[in-house]
C-alpha cells in the first residue's frame, strides 16, 4: 500500500497489535478516514486498525469484525472530540460504535448501524 496517500495515518498505527506485522487496510476505508481527519483538522489517535483472526479473538472481537478485512479503526476520544467525530463520520461510515474512551468506525456493507459499548 502507498501509505503516503493518507498523510495523517501511518502503517505502524494500523498494524495488528499482536506482532504479526499485518496492516492489510482497505484503501477505500483509509480514504474515508483521511477525509474525516481533514474535515476535523485535528489529530485522530488509532488504537486498533487491522486485526488478524488470532488477535481479534484474543481481544474479544466479533468473528465478522470489520477490523479483519481492514475496514475499521478504533479512535481514542474525549467528550469534545466525540461529538465532532460522530458528526463527521455519520455521513461517511456505515458502522459507528461509541464507547467511553473510543469510537469505532467502519464502512461495512449493508444498512448503517450505530451502537454504544
Amino acid at each position: 500500500m502507498d501509505w503516503a496517500r493518507w498523510p495523517s495515518f501511518s502503517e505502524a498505527e494500523m498494524t495488528c497489535r499482536c506482532g504479526c506485522g499485518r496492516a492489510d487496510m482497505n484503501a477505500g476505508f483509509m480514504n474515508l478516514l483521511q477525509g474525516i481527519r481533514d474535515q476535523l483538522a485535528r489529530p485522530l489517535v488509532v488504537t486498533s486498525g487491522f486485526r488478524c483472526p488470532e488477535h481479534n479473538a484474543a481481544v474479544g472481537g466479533k468473528p465478522s469484525s470489520q477490523h479483519l478485512i481492514g475496514r475499521a479503526a478504533d479512535i481514542v476520544t474525549n467528550a469534545n472530540l466525540a461529538h465532532c467525530l460522530v458528526r463527521a463520520a455519520i455521513p461517511l461510515m456505515r458502522g459507528v460504535g461509541i464507547g467511553a474512551i473510543f469510537i469505532h468506525l467502519d464502512n461495512r456493507d449493508g444498512l448503517p448501524v450505530l451502537w454504544t459499548y
